[in-house]
C-alpha cells in the first residue's frame, strides 16, 4: 500500500467531518451538454451548508479553448426530489477569456433545498 492510498481516503473523511464536500469531476449532477463539450471542462465541484442552512454549491470550470467562449450555466435545485421553481433556475451566461479558469459560487434559495443539478451549454 503506498502513500496515496492511504492519505486520500483520510483526507476526505476529514472534508466530510469539516462539513464540506467535494463531488467527484464526474459527479452525474453536473451535465455538460453535448454543444459545450471540448469548450469548457469541469474541473471540480465543492457542495456545503452556510449558517442558514441552505446549501452553496462551488463549480469550477475552464475554457478549452485559445479563444473568448461564452457558456450559459443552469443551477435547478431539489428539495425531496421536486425541482424547485425560481428565477435563479435560469441559466446565466458566463463569458470565459482564452484558457481561463473559474469559479462560479451558487446558494439555494432557502434550507429546504437537499440537492442540485447543473447543466452547462453552449451560448
Amino acid at each position: 500500500m503506498n502513500i496515496k492510498q492511504i492519505l486520500l481516503p483520510a483526507l476526505a473523511a476529514l472534508g466530510l467531518l469539516a462539513g464540506c464536500a467535494t463531488a467527484p469531476v464526474g459527479d452525474p449532477r453536473v451535465i455538460v451538454d453535448g454543444s459545450a463539450r471540448g469548450t469548457v471542462s469541469v474541473l471540480h465541484v465543492g457542495y456545503d451548508e452556510i449558517k442558514s442552512g441552505s446549501r452553496t454549491v462551488d463549480l469550477t470550470i475552464r475554457n478549452e479553448r485559445s479563444s473568448a467562449q461564452t457558456v450559459k450555466v443552469a443551477v435547478q435545485w431539489f428539495a425531496n426530489g421536486q425541482a424547485f421553481r425560481s428565477l435563479l433556475a435560469e441559466p446565466r451566461r458566463v463569458s470565459l477569456l482564452p484558457n481561463e479558469v473559474t469559479t462560479l459560487h451558487e446558494v439555494a434559495p432557502n434550507a429546504n433545498q437537499d440537492s442540485f443539478r447543473i447543466v452547462i451549454s453552449k451560448d
